[in-house]
């Protein structure tokens, strides 16, 4: 899906209706991923690494590619919904909540 939507953005040169916050919230996500995927019994596995370098590289190609065509877009989310105010929160509560060690 990734991908698709890499190919959209290059074809229109657009994000509009894209949210920004959700590429950067997929980012930080992918990111995590790369800290905690020896936690999991993924580890086993070649898929998983060749899925995690994959999934991370797109990331950050959706990221550029959203601040390079930032000005396309006309709408963007409410302020207690953006990036900035929910990962803060998330990051809170993922402390208060984590059931590991």
């Amino acid at each position: 899906a990734s991908l698709l939507l890499m190919y959209k953005i290059n074809k229109q040169k657009s994000i509009f209706g894209l949210s920004v916050d959700t590429q950067i919230m997929f980012f930080l996500a992918s990111l995590s991923r790369c800290v905690w995927v020896l936690d999991t019994r993924l580890v086993e596995t070649v898929f998983a690494y060749i899925e995690l370098c994959v999934s991370t590289v797109v990331a950050v190609i959706l990221c550029y590619l959203c601040h390079k065509f930032y000005f396309t877009t006309t709408t963007h989310a409410r302020m207690e919904l953006r990036s900035y105010i929910l990962i803060p929160i998330a990051l809170a509560l993922a402390f208060l909540f984590h059931p590991g060690d």
